[in-house]
C-alpha cells in the first residue's frame, strides 16, 4: 500500500467514525427526553441563566468523553472498577434522583426555591454549583454512555495503523452530541412553556418515572453481566 493509500484509507475510517460515535451517543444520552426533563432541574430561571448552564455542561460533556475515549479503559484499571459496577453505581444514582423528583411537591418546591434563591447572585451560584453533578453526571451522561464510549475506544483499537485517525472522527462525534445537547437544553424551554402547567408537572413527573426506570434498567445490566462472569468462573 502506497502512503497515498495509506492517507486515504485513514481519512476514510476518521469519516467512518464520526456518524457511528454521534449515533451512538445520541441513543444513550438521549438529548430530547433529557432536555425536557432538564428543565425539571431548573424551574423559572432566565433564558440566560439556562443558557449559560448548558454550556458548561455541554463542554464538561465534552471534556469527560474525550477523556473516556483516550484513557477510559486505564483508568477503571488503575483503580480496578470493572464497567458493571460503574453500571450498578451509576444507575443507582440516576434511580434515585427519579425517585425524588416523582415524590417531589411541586408547590413546595417552587415555595422553597422562591425563599432559599432570593436573588440571580445567589441563584447562580446555586445552579452553577450543580453543573458537573448532578446535572452533568450522571444525568446527562451516566455510566451507560460511559460505557458505549470505552466500546467505541476498544473499537478503535482494532485499526492500529489508523487508530489516532479513529479516535479523531470519534472526538468529532462527541463533539457533534455535546452540541446537539446544548441546543435541546437551551431551547426545549421554548417548548415545554407553551403547555399548561398542569400538562408540564404531568410531563415532569412521567420522565422522572422514566428517569427512575432507567436509573433500574442500568443496574439491571451491571448486575446481569457480573452473573455471567460468575458463571463462566
Amino acid at each position: 500500500m502506497t502512503v497515498s493509500e495509506d492517507i486515504f484509507s485513514s481519512l476514510r475510517n476518521l469519516v467512518a467514525f464520526i456518524p457511528l460515535t454521534y449515533i451512538t451517543l445520541f441513543h444513550v444520552v438521549n438529548p430530547i427526553g433529557s432536555g425536557i426533563l432538564f428543565l425539571n432541574f431548573m424551574p423559572d430561571v432566565s433564558d440566560a441563566l439556562r443558557k449559560k448552564v448548558s454550556v458548561k455542561i455541554a463542554w464538561n460533556m465534552f471534556m469527560v468523553l474525550v477523556v473516556t475515549l483516550f484513557a477510559g479503559t486505564y483508568i477503571l484499571q488503575l483503580f480496578g472498577i470493572t464497567i458493571p459496577i460503574v453500571q450498578i453505581g451509576g444507575g443507582l444514582m440516576l434511580a434515585s434522583m427519579g425517585w425524588k423528583a416523582l415524590y417531589s411537591d411541586d408547590s413546595a418546591n417552587e415555595s422553597n426555591q422562591k425563599q432559599i434563591v432570593k436573588d440571580d447572585a445567589s441563584r447562580d451560584a446555586a445552579y452553577m454549583s450543580q453543573v458537573f453533578y448532578p446535572l452533568t453526571f450522571p444525568f446527562t451522561i451516566g455510566p451507560a454512555c460511559l460505557a458505549a464510549t470505552l466500546t467505541i475506544s476498544a473499537h478503535s483499537s482494532a485499526h492500529h495503523a489508523s487508530k489516532y485517525y479513529v479516535l479523531g472522527g470519534g472526538v468529532i462525534g462527541i463533539l457533534l452530541v455535546s452540541i446537539t445537547v446544548y441546543l435541546f437544553y437551551v431551547y426545549s424551554n421554548s417548548i415545554v412553556k407553551r403547555m399548561s402547567i398542569q400538562n408540564r408537572n404531568m410531563l415532569m413527573k412521567l420522565l422522572s418515572f422514566i428517569l427512575m426506570c432507567i436509573g433500574g434498567q442500568i443496574m439491571y445490566g451491571g448486575l446481569t453481566e457480573i452473573v455471567k462472569q460468575l458463571k463462566l468462573v
